[in-house]
């Protein structure tokens, strides 16, 4: 059975957003500056594209790349949300986001769940590893490993 039909639209738009909303809060975790924004953004961008080939999640998450380039205001709103110069909002914006993309998922077969959730935490993984912050060795800060958890949390409740 197609998984759109066993969405309503509100649902299907928040799957489709789940994964600009983790990029959103990602960026607003690392606080990388300029530069780091930008590869933080292409590698995420680069992720999202990257469709697992899994037999069961491949057809969704293909539909689901497919609407967002037709419906772009459905990923809008989270690169616009909360105070520019608060990131702690963007953060909870995204956050957000990703809740109701796993309250969507809940409808989703366990394999589609799987796949789906393992594609919005692949483009959360490669932005946090896109641009270690200065000067340290690790490339993924203990600050944007709690956002890994936390998006994983809310991807996977239920």
């Amino acid at each position: 059975m197609d998984p759109r039909n066993r969405l309503t639209d509100d649902e299907w738009d928040a799957l489709a957003a789940g994964p600009v909303a983790a990029a959103a809060a990602m960026l607003a975790t690392s606080r990388p500056g300029f530069v780091g924004a930008l590869k933080e953004s292409l590698a995420g961008g680069r992720a999202t594209t990257e469709i697992p080939t899994d037999a069961e999640a491949h057809d969704l998450i293909e539909a689901l790349a497919e609407h967002v380039r037709e419906h772009e205001e459905v990923t809008r709103a989270f690169l616009e949300t909360g105070d520019e110069d608060d990131r702690e909002s963007k953060r909870t914006a995204g956050l957000d986001g990703v809740d109701r993309a796993g309250l969507a998922a809940r409808k989703l077969s366990p394999g589609e769940a799987e796949g789906y959730a393992g594609w919005v935490l692949g483009v959360a993984r490669a932005m946090a590893e896109a641009a270690p912050d200065s000067g340290k060795r690790e490339s993924v800060s203990a600050d944007e490993e709690h956002t890994i958890v936390e998006i994983e949390r809310r991807l996977r409740r239920g």
